[in-house]
């Protein structure tokens, strides 16, 4: 198995999501977390968000699987790393799409990417640093 080539200005193939509440109890089933901003939509509407809002790091996951398919399946397990920033809420109806571009591979074959989640309306919900090592 040869390890996966890329360069600066590779986009991954965009990853995208409709997020519906039945997603978001999925993953408070699978995370444990059943805060009511999530799963209890009378609770979402009294708040400054207007509706539940999806698990951060559930919506993450897109960004994951565009690095994935941009840098390879190992990148998590070759040096990756993740610095993620949550800019704006994602709530039951908004389709969210991922994407992510090579940045920099240096000299020892590292890659550093940017990636990004954006809603239908344009509002980015989250943008993130990932570097890691193809395998």
């Amino acid at each position: 198995m040869t390890k996966k080539q890329v360069q600066v200005g590779d986009r991954a193939e965009p990853v995208s999501l409709v997020v519906t509440q039945e997603c978001i109890n999925a993953y408070s089933e699978i995370s444990n977390d059943y805060n009511p901003i999530h799963v209890d939509p009378e609770f979402g509407r009294k708040t400054e968000f207007g509706s539940t809002i999806a698990h951060g790091v559930s919506v993450a996951g897109l960004m994951f699987r565009a690095l994935t398919r941009l840098i390879g399946p190992a990148w998590p397990y070759q040096n990756g790393r993740l610095n993620i920033t949550f800019l704006s809420p994602t709530r039951p109806g908004d389709r969210v799409t991922a994407t992510a571009e090579v940045k920099e591979v240096r000299e020892d074959g590292l890659i550093v990417c940017e990636a990004s989640c954006q809603r239908d309306d344009g509002a980015k919900v989250m943008v993130c640093q990932a570097q890691g090592y193809p395998a």
